[in-house]
This record gives C-alpha cells, sequence and structure tokens, in this order.
C-alpha cells in the first residue's frame, strides 16, 4: 500500500467514525428531528394522547384522539377527539378559521389573524417537536421497531430527565423517552412518567403521545382544511 493510499485510508475512516458518532449522538438526533419538522411544508399526523394516574393503586386513564395537519403557509387543522367531551376542531383554509364544539354544537367562522397559525402550538406534535429545548442528559438506549399505522418504524430509543419546567404541578420528577423513526427524522412517540407527593399519599404518572399515522410534503385532501361548517363536523370522523 502506497503513503498515499494509507492516508486516503485513515482520512476515510476518522470521516466514517465521525459521521457514525453524529448518528448515535442523542443530543444531535434530537436536534435534526426539530429542524426534519421545521422543514416540512405539509403534514398530515393522527395519533392519540394518553394520560394514565395511579393512587393508592387505583388507576385513572384518559384517551384523546388527534388529527393535525398544515400546509404552508396558513392552512392548518387541529382536532381532538374526547369520548366523553365530544370534539374540539380548529380549521384554517388560508382566509377563515373555523372553530367548532360537537358537543354544545358551537361553531364559529372569521377572517384568520397573523396569530391564527400560533393554534398549532398547543397540538401535540408542536410538543413532539420542541422536544430536544428540554432534554436534559440525553442517552441513546437502544434501538427498536414500533408499528405505526400498519408500517414498521425502525426508532432510536432515547432517555432523559424532563426538565423542572415541563412537570406540572406537584409532579417531584420525570423521566421521558422518545421513539425517533430513523428514516424520517420525526419523533413518533414519547412517554413520560412521573411522580408526585402530597402529604404521604404517592402518585405515579404517565403520559403518552403516540402518531399512528403520518403523510409528508404530499398533497392533501381539499377538505382537510375546509371551514364549511358541515364539513367540520363531517370530517371528525374521518378514519
Amino acid at each position: 500500500m502506497t503513503q498515499r493510499s494509507f492516508s486516503f485510508l485513515i482520512i476515510s475512516t476518522v470521516a466514517a467514525c465521525r459521521i457514525l458518532h453524529a448518528d448515535e449522538d442523542p443530543k444531535a438526533i434530537l436536534a435534526k428531528a426539530f429542524d426534519t419538522y421545521q422543514s416540512l411544508k405539509s403534514y398530515d399526523f393522527e395519533g392519540k394522547s394518553v394520560t394514565e394516574t395511579t393512587i393508592a393503586g387505583k388507576t385513572t386513564r384518559t384517551e384523546v384522539d388527534f388529527v393535525v395537519a398544515y400546509h404552508a403557509p396558513d392552512k392548518l387543522r387541529l382536532e381532538l377527539r374526547y369520548p366523553t367531551a365530544g370534539n374540539w376542531l380548529r380549521v384554517s383554509d388560508g382566509e377563515f378559521m373555523l372553530v367548532s364544539r360537537s358537543l354544545t354544537k358551537e361553531s364559529r367562522r372569521a377572517p384568520i389573524t397573523d396569530r391564527s397559525i400560533e393554534t398549532l402550538n398547543s397540538s401535540p406534535v408542536y410538543s413532539l417537536q420542541r422536544i430536544g429545548e428540554s432534554a436534559e442528559n440525553p442517552v441513546l438506549e437502544k434501538s427498536e421497531t414500533i408499528e405505526a399505522g400498519g408500517r414498521h418504524l425502525d426508532c432510536h430509543v432515547i432517555q432523559f430527565a424532563v426538565h423542572r419546567q415541563e412537570l406540572r404541578p406537584g409532579e417531584s420528577s420525570g423521566k421521558s423517552t422518545v421513539w425517533v423513526d430513523k428514516k424520517s427524522g420525526l419523533i413518533v412517540r414519547q412517554e413520560i412518567r412521573t411522580s408526585a407527593t402530597s402529604g404521604n399519599e404517592v402518585s405515579e404518572g404517565k403520559r403518552i403521545v403516540m402518531v399512528d399515522n403520518f403523510q409528508l410534503n404530499g398533497d392533501l385532501a381539499e377538505e382537510t382544511f375546509s371551514t364549511k361548517p358541515h364539513h367540520g363536523q363531517a370530517a371528525s370522523n374521518r378514519k
């Protein structure tokens, strides 16, 4: 082997190691997930948010199905389906915003404002994309394949302590685990486990946000962003 070939081999090996290290760096993985979310021109996520609280051996559980869709620059859909409280819907078609609630049969349609797009900031997907900002000392635990919408996703599994500002009132500590799809770079599942103490009573909490199906940078159905009241109610039944 010539000296030039040997030098090239060393340089290539070092470069490969740096790439491998970047792929295995949990902070870099979370930062890339944030950048990936930010770069999307359109998306349509369907999923579920689950909250469980256990006190004295008794567990209460709440599930909320969600739909979060967006098409740049100002079309959006945020839909929350509560098992006992009906559907809560916010839709913008770029000109008007529809706000409706099925339980009370309220429906209001008005021109969008500069702050209309901020509706997405209260969505489960928004919390997923900004996880890296509050992740304390993230650790890459393993790789794991999970199922989402009939697809098998090969994921990085990362754990970290929940920042105290992310804890709810009364919670003393928390640990978060996230699953990052290696192919898309998106965080597709988060599980937060917390504990809280009140007097002699200890409670354990678990919060899960999971994406069941998603479409990225594609053409979305026109009715997704329809602000006609009857479409807003009907579309909440889509599967």
